[in-house]
């Protein structure tokens, strides 16, 4: 998951770990750290809403994951794509809105500053459906997630695991869409 190594940027999609090393090896720890250490809370709460939007577009009746790489690596990203990709050959998809986002906490989770947690208040409104029609479940929730965040070799902060802590544990097909609670 990235937690390895407390001074390597985690590889962007599409990058490979000896990339990132022969990419960095001339630049400074400090300096990247500088740049790591410019997480607040105004950008984790745009990285939290882009993640729901590409989340949204990805379990949509288009079932678009094109968005997931540029908000989720490792773990995440290959979650929700298989989740996608699941819904899709099951005839499933879901609609939602994001009726409330915002950023708890912010805990560094490195000393270099490269991952943070982020832990975020979700209100949101869901309904499944299938491709004929029918409609499943529907809820309207609020919940917190706590998103384990890695800054990219692409100097890009990215999700690379959540774990979801609802406040209505019974909430109707909450955790079955998030995994039985993330990571």
């Amino acid at each position: 998951r990235g937690s390895g190594n407390d001074g390597a940027l985690t590889p962007a999609p599409g990058q490979t770990a000896a990339s990132v090393q022969r990419s960095t090896a001339g630049s400074s720890s400090s300096s990247t750290a500088a740049v790591a250490k410019q997480l607040d809370k105004a950008q984790a709460l745009k990285l939290v809403k882009r993640f729901q939007a590409a989340k949204a577009a990805a379990l949509s009746s288009e079932f678009n994951t094109s968005q997931l790489a540029g908000v989720c690596v490792g773990n995440a990203l290959q979650q929700f794509v298989s989740m996608s990709e699941d819904w899709a050959s099951q005839g499933w998809f879901r609609t939602s809105s994001v009726w409330k986002a915002e950023v708890v906490k912010l805990e560094p989770r490195s000393s270099s500053g490269q991952r943070v947690a982020v832990t975020a208040r979700i209100g949101e409104k869901s309904s499944t459906w299938g491709i004929d029609g029918q409609q499943g479940n529907s809820w309207s929730n609020e919940y917190d997630v706590e998103y384990d965040v890695v800054l990219c070799s692409d100097l890009q902060w990215r999700i690379q695991g959540l774990q979801v802590r609802g406040k209505d544990q019974a909430a109707g097909g909450l955790f079955g869409v998030f995994g039985a609670g993330g990571n």
